[in-house]
C-alpha cells in the first residue's frame, strides 16, 4: 500500500454525496492516513476548539446553512493553531460567484480556491 501525503484530512461540506463522493476520492488517492467529514462548520469549529486533533488539510465548502466558510475562517482566526505546522486550507465549491471566490481569498488562512468535483488531478496539484 502506498503511503498517504497528509496524516489527517479535514472535510467540512454540508452535502451528505459531495462528502461521500470527495472522502472516497482522497481515501482512493492515498492523499490522508484519516479524513473526517462534518457536514456544518460549526461542528468542525467545535472540534478544532477541543485541540483533539489538527488536520494537515482542510477542504471547505463556501456555502452552508448557518455558517459559512466566511463565517468559518473568521471563527478559525480565534483558536490556537500551531503556528509550526497550520493546516493548509482549500476552499472547494460549485459556488461560481467571483464575489465568493474573492472574498475567501483575503483570508491568510486559504490556500487555494477549487472547483468541484475533487479530482485525482487536483489532488495531484496540490502535492507539487
Amino acid at each position: 500500500m502506498p503511503q498517504a501525503k497528509y496524516k489527517l484530512c479535514l472535510l467540512i461540506d454540508d452535502n451528505y454525496i459531495d462528502n461521500m463522493i470527495n472522502r472516497k476520492i482522497i481515501e482512493n488517492e492515498f492523499f490522508a492516513e484519516k479524513v473526517i467529514v462534518k457536514e456544518s462548520a460549526e461542528e468542525a469549529i467545535e472540534e478544532l476548539k477541543s485541540e483533539q486533533y489538527q488536520p494537515d488539510v482542510i477542504f471547505l465548502d463556501v456555502r452552508m446553512p448557518q455558517m459559512n466558510a466566511f463565517e468559518f475562517l473568521k471563527e478559525y482566526e480565534k483558536l490556537k493553531i500551531n503556528p509550526d505546522h497550520p493546516p493548509m486550507i482549500y476552499i472547494l465549491t460549485s459556488s461560481l460567484d467571483p464575489f465568493d471566490h474573492r472574498k475567501v481569498m483575503e483570508s491568510r488562512y486559504v490556500t487555494q480556491f477549487l472547483y468541484k468535483p475533487l479530482t485525482h488531478q487536483k489532488l495531484e496539484e496540490i502535492n507539487l
